[in-house]
Order: structure tokens, then sequence, then C-alpha cells
């Protein structure tokens, strides 16, 4: 095989790893919307809240919100059921049901 074959079936290699790198992306990307929205009384988002799923017989580890309140739920092994919010500052949420439609937005009191 001469170089230039060579070289040939190597650019169409990069390119097809190039093409389905770019599909995956995008394929991820379109899977970042939010399940979970927690803002203050005023609309604000709040960052690092630890948002619990809870199946009906164990509880997962908290996920904490991005600087936007938003928080990905991913699938488990036991359907998630109810969800409970927590921030340093706020009023717990206490159990929410996860059924309703996404995103769900939480409002989180103030501790005064």
């Amino acid at each position: 095989m001469t170089l230039a074959l060579k070289m040939h079936a190597l650019i169409r290699i990069v390119i097809i790893l190039s093409v389905t790198a770019i599909g995956c992306a995008a394929f991820v990307a379109a899977d970042k919307k939010a399940d979970v929205i927690v803002v203050d009384p005023k609309g604000n988002p709040i960052a690092e809240a630890k948002v619990t799923p809870i199946s009906h017989s164990m509880n997962y580890p908290a996920i904490l919100t991005d600087k936007n309140g938003e928080v990905r739920i991913k699938k488990r092994i036991q359907k998630v059921v109810w969800i409970e919010v927590r921030k340093d500052g706020y009023l717990d949420s206490g159990m929410l049901e996860y059924v309703a439609k996404k995103p769900i937005k939480v409002e989180l009191q103030p501790k005064k």
C-alpha cells in the first residue's frame, strides 16, 4: 500500500470518528434539560441546593443544583417517586412528588 493510500485511509477514519463524536455530543447535549429548578421567593435560582431523589424503598445520593438552580435526575434502578430539596439558610421542601411534568419548579422559603 502506498503512502498516499495510507493517508487517504487515515483521513477517512478521522472524518468518520469526528462525525460520530459530534453526533454523540449533540445527543448528550439534548439530554441536558433540567428536571428540577430550585428558586427563592423572588424567582432567583438557588445554586448548590441538595436535591435528593427518593424511591419507594431508598434515598439516592443528593445532587447539587448548578448556578441556574437546575438539576438533571438520571434514571435509576428503582423509579424516583419523590424528591426533597435542602439548602442552608432555607426551609426544607419536604417530600415532593416527582411525577409532575418536568421541569418541576421548587420554591424554597428563607429561614426567619
